[in-house]
C-alpha cells in the first residue's frame, strides 16, 4: 500500500521503510536538483562557453587610487568638487590632472547639486578640449542634469558646434 501510494505521489526517490507515522507520508531521501546543463545542445554549450570566455572584469590593480583618494571626496556646498571648480574657472592645467588621475573612474561622473557633471560644465563653459579629455578618460555621455538634459543636448541648445563636433 505505501509503495502505491509513493508511486502515485510520483516520488522517484523514497525510502518506504521510513514513514512519518504522523502523517502516513512518505519521506523523501533526497531532493533532487537538475541544473538543465545535460538539456542543452553541443553547439548551445559552446556558444555560452565562449560567452564566459569573453567576459572580462575590470582589472582593480588599473586604478590602485580610486574613489580613496581624500581630495576626490570634497565638494563645495553646491556639490561641485575639484573637477567641477576647476572646468568652471577653466583651470586647463588642474583639470588635465585631475582628469589623469582619474582615468575611468567613477568620479569623473560625480554630479553636483544641479546634476551636472564634469562634462556638461565643459560643454556649458564651450571647452571643446576639455570634453575630449573627459569623454576620452571614460566620462559617461548619457548622464543628465536636473532638466534632462546631456551634455549633447547643451552643446546643441547652445549652438555649439565645437562641443557637438568632439
Amino acid at each position: 500500500m505505501d509503495v502505491h501510494r509513493a508511486a502515485i505521489m510520483n516520488c522517484m526517490d523514497c525510502n518506504v521503510d521510513e514513514m512519518d507515522t504522523k502523517n502516513r507520508k512518505v519521506q523523501h531521501c533526497e531532493d533532487r536538483v537538475d541544473s538543465g546543463v545535460d538539456s542543452l545542445k553541443e553547439d548551445e554549450y559552446m556558444k555560452i562557453v565562449e560567452e564566459m570566455e569573453s567576459l572580462t572584469l575590470p582589472n582593480p590593480s588599473a586604478n590602485p587610487k580610486g574613489m580613496c583618494e581624500p581630495w576626490t571626496q570634497e565638494v563645495t556646498e553646491d556639490g561641485d568638487t575639484y573637477l567641477h571648480l576647476a572646468i568652471i574657472h577653466e583651470a586647463e592645467d588642474y583639470a588635465i590632472q585631475i582628469i589623469k588621475q582619474c582615468q575611468n573612474d567613477p568620479f569623473l561622473n560625480r554630479q553636483n547639486n544641479q546634476r551636472q557633471t564634469a562634462l556638461h560644465l565643459a560643454v556649458i563653459t564651450e571647452q571643446p578640449h576639455m570634453v575630449d579629455r573627459l569623454l576620452k578618460a571614460g566620462c559617461d555621455p548619457r548622464l543628465v542634469d536636473q532638466s534632462g538634459n546631456t551634455a549633447l543636448h547643451i552643446a546643441c541648445k547652445r549652438g555649439s558646434l565645437a562641443c557637438f563636433s568632439v
